[in-house]
Parts: structure tokens; C-alpha cells; sequence
């Protein structure tokens, strides 16, 4: 996958950039010049929910990148939460949060949500985190990075239902863990009491599921029914504008016959834009509810002691609501609770872990690179996984991230079939020198010349051959010229 070109719009400015297909360097000769703002502008572009930078709202600008991918030449134009998508004289729509992880199917053209959810941790290293996060956590904003998650994918093993469990009984802690801080606790319980005192509440909850589930069926058939008439009306534009038709004014003036001397037409395609919108927006509120309560709601199963019928739960939430708390058994259940999902969170690092040549081709990398640039990691495949960062110093640990964000694009290429992208803000932290960021340029340009590379800095680096996008003052710098 290689990035053509980017475009933004912000009020009166603009900016075009050209991408080059191998290295590109965003460059200037001090910090606070748009160089890490360009570059989550980009990722922003393409439907992540990326954070404002300083001196730019994302969301008021238009944005529009063009990229070469196995789906052929596409172009992806972004309005705040809207997304359009033209490819193949195809023209689709998205709306985001809701359509985010349709557009990515599409974008990255695959259906393995695993990898979907951490192709951003792997091929972006942001300047803020990204050179301390080494294998889970927060790339930038609300995006995670899992590298069990990204391994299980990798490896087609699908532990869903294992991952549901764990979620559920996380919910469950937190509803737990309230009931200790009592004051509060109450405060919220109060809101509900009729209902926690209902021996139905579980019916209850059930029914509005139902309704809710409904509603959002019906919803989804009125947007595809959107979809078609804006399809429709613009087949009818394209025929009537085909046959060249002109009409005679009563002056004798020859009018063409076409979209914009047709009365109405572009407004009622707006007002079908709007309504769609709207609902699109409706649509992703009504998902929230129902995974809200879903979680509610118990397992279909009693393989955990911790739900049935009647669960303890929804005992002490009857007894809160009556003011009587006995916080020792709440302790117990909380304890209960951390038990179960260890060992859920065991039985997934087995599934995950065991036999797995995926992780062990992607420890060999880790380690063939670490040591390249002169770090020691330990002798086995489970080092992939560890959460001891205590002991890694700062210069180890941004060589170790390095290596790791390189093991799992070459294991991500393997598994997709083609070349990703590679962006990386300011490589020259505070605590490595100048000759370890040179051996990880050095890296990228013999071991990854076929990717395309994206680099921020205020530093130059050895590279073949770059292509240099200079900052200066303000990343959006120039007056639009046109408002197409």
C-alpha cells in the first residue's frame, strides 16, 4: 500500500502533499511546525479517530488522501464524520464511528478484526507514547495496540467468546468496585431503586433489548433504502445528462438539461445526504445501547459460578438500594471475581501462545534487530509478551519498540499479502544518540527499501534516496485557490 498524495483544507488555507513511494522525510529545523500534526492529519484522513493537535481542529477541515492499494486507485475525502470513497468509478459513503471498521475491511482488505485493531500500533510510532509503548496500551487517542491480540489474529485463533468473558467480568469489577466507595454508590443506586428492587429487572432488560434491537433493524432498512434512492437519483442524473438534452427558455435561450438547471434536484440529494446522516448517527447510539446491555444481561451459560438466574449481583444492588451494604462480602465477591478473569486471562495467553510460529518467527526478528542495535533480550518466544517494563531504561526500551514494531509488519505483510506503509515521529528521543537512530534508519532503508517510509524529525538521516517535505511556521500555509 503506498500514499499518493494528501490534501487539506482549513477555512481559507490548504496544503497539498505529495507522497513520495519510498522515503519521505517531514522535516524542519526546530520543533512546533506542523510536522506531527501532518502526520496524524494523515492517519485522520483515513477514518481513525485521531486527537486535535494545538493549532488544528480536524474535524472543521476537509481532508482528502489518495492511496494505491490492492483495491486499485482510491481516494477517501473526509468531512469531520463523513467519509467519501471513490475507487473503480465506484463512489461509496461511510459514517463514522458507526461505518469505522466497514471502511477498514475495505481500506486494509481484510476481515480479520484482530489485525484490523492494531495495524495503527504497528506501522505508527507517535511521538508521545509510541516510543514507550512496547506491546499493549494506547497508541494515540482511543486506539489500542495488543500484541496478543494482533499474534492470535495473525495465527487465525479465534478466542472471541474467551475475550466476551474477560470483558463481562471486567464490567462486573467495576460495578463491584463502586459498592466499596458507598457515598457515592448510593447516589447512583437511588436513580434506579424501583428497578433493582423489581424481581423482573432481568426481563425488564431483556424486553428493551428486543425494542432496541427492533428499532435498529428498522433504522438499518431505512438507511439502505437512503442508499438506494441517492444511487437511483444519480443514475437518472448521468442518463438525463448522456442524452444532452437542451429545452427552450420563452427568450429563445437553448438550457442544457443537467443537475444544476434541473429545479430541486441538488437540494433534495442534500436533504437525503442530511437524512442519512442523521440516521447513520441514530444507528451507532442504538449499537451502544444494545452492547450496554447485553453486558447487563448474564451469559447464556453457568460455566462461571458468578452468574446464574438470579446473580449475586443483583442481590447486593437490591440491598444497596436499601442502604444495607456489607462491604467484607463485596471484598469476597471482588476477589471472586479477579480469580476468574486470571484465569480466563491464562487460558487466553495458552491459546494465544502454545505451538504458535507466528510468535516465534516474530521473537526471532525482535531479536535479530535488538541486537543489531546492540540490546540483549531474553532467550525465549514468552519475552514477546512480557509486562516487566520496570527494567528497561529509556535508550532499551526505544530500541526494543523499534524492533518490535518491525516484527509485526513484516509478520502483517506475510499475512495480507502486501507492503505497508511505515510512520515514525521524531526517532531521535532525548535519551538515545545519534548513532543508534542512524542503525535504525540504517535498518529500515537496507531491510525495508519495497515499503514506503514516513518520517518525522528535525534531524536529516542517511537515507538512499528522500524525499524531503520541508516545514515551515504553519503546516497549513497557503490560500485555497479553488473551493471544488
Amino acid at each position: 500500500m503506498k500514499i499518493i498524495r494528501t490534501y487539506i483544507r482549513e477555512g481559507l488555507f490548504e496544503r497539498t502533499i505529495n507522497w513520495d513511494d519510498n522515503v519521505n522525510l517531514v522535516f524542519s529545523s526546530k520543533n512546533t511546525c506542523g510536522k506531527t500534526t501532518l502526520l496524524r492529519a494523515l492517519l485522520f484522513s483515513l477514518g481513525y479517530p485521531i486527537p486535535n493537535t494545538k493549532n488544528i481542529k480536524f474535524e472543521h477541515c476537509i481532508m482528502i488522501t489518495e492511496v494505491d492499494c490492492t483495491r486499485g486507485h482510491v481516494i477517501i475525502r473526509r468531512e469531520g464524520e463523513y467519509l467519501q470513497v471513490n475507487y473503480e468509478n465506484k463512489e461509496d459513503k461511510y459514517f463514522l464511528p458507526h461505518d469505522q471498521l466497514e471502511f477498514h475491511k475495505f481500506l486494509w482488505n481484510t476481515d480479520n478484526i484482530d489485525i484490523l485493531e492494531n495495524i495503527i500500533g504497528s506501522i505508527y510510532i507517535d511521538q508521545e507514547k509510541g516510543w514507550t509503548l512496547l506491546n499493549r496500551g494506547k497508541v494515540i487517542g482511543s486506539i489500542q495496540y495488543n500484541i496478543d491480540q494482533l499474534v492470535r489474529g495473525l495465527s487465525d485463533r479465534d478466542c472471541s467468546e474467551l475475550v466476551f468473558r474477560e470483558k463481562h467480568i471486567g464490567n462486573e469489577l467495576k460495578k463491584y468496585q463502586q459498592m466499596l466507595n458507598i457515598s457515592k454508590y448510593k447516589e447512583e443506586i437511588n436513580s434506579i431503586k424501583d428497578e433493582l428492587v423489581s424481581e423482573t429487572y432481568e426481563e425488564d432488560l431483556q424486553k428493551e433489548l428486543e425494542l432496541l434491537k427492533y428499532e435498529h433493524f428498522t433504522q438499518t432498512k431505512e438507511l439502505k433504502r437512503i442508499d438506494n434512492v441517492i444511487k437511483n437519483n444519480e443514475s437518472f442524473r448521468k442518463y438525463v445528462e448522456n442524452m444532452k438534452i437542451r429545452v427552450r427558455a420563452s427568450n429563445g435561450e437553448e438550457i442544457p438539461v443537467n443537475k444544476d438547471t434541473i429545479i430541486g434536484m441538488n437540494e433534495y440529494t442534500d436533504m437525503l445526504e442530511i437524512k442519512r446522516r442523521i440516521i447513520a448517527g441514530q444507528i451507532a447510539r442504538l449499537n451502544d445501547k444494545i452492547d450496554k446491555i447485553r453486558l447487563e444481561l448474564p451469559l447464556p451459560d453457568t460455566q462461571l459460578s458468578f452468574v446464574n438466574a438470579d446473580t449475586t449481583l443483583r442481590e447486593f444492588d437490591r440491598s444497596i438500594a436499601k442502604f444495607n451494604i456489607d462491604p467484607i462480602t463485596v471484598s469476597n465477591i471482588i476477589n471472586k471475581l479477579k480469580s476468574d478473569r486470571k484465569q480466563i486471562r491464562e487460558q487466553l495467553a495458552e491459546e494465544t501462545r502454545r505451538n504458535n510460529k507466528v510468535a516465534d518467527e516474530m521473537f526471532e526478528v525482535v531479536t535479530k534487530y535488538a541486537q543489531e542495535l546492540n540490546t540483549e533480550v531474553e532467550g525465549r518466544t514468552s519475552y514477546l509478551f512480557t509486562s516487566n517494563l520496570k527494567e528497561l531504561s529509556g535508550a532499551l526500551l526505544h530500541k526494543l519498540v523499534f524492533s518490535y514494531r518491525l516484527a509485526c509488519i513484516i509478520q502483517i505483510e506475510k499475512k495480507l499479502g502486501y507492503k505497508l506503509p511505515i510512520i515514525i515521529d521524531s526517532p531521535s528521543g532525548k535519551e538515545v544518540d545519534r548513532e543508534n537512530v542512524n542503525a535504525m534508519m540504517k535498518i529500515l532503508s537496507r531491510d525495508f527499501k519495497d515499503n514506503q517510509i514516513i518520517v518525522a524529525s528535525i534531524y536529516e538521516y542517511d537515507f538512499n534516496k528522500v524525499q524531503y517535505i520541508k516545514m515551515q511556521g504553519r503546516l497549513i500555509n497557503q490560500q485555497v485557490q479553488s473551493f471544488d
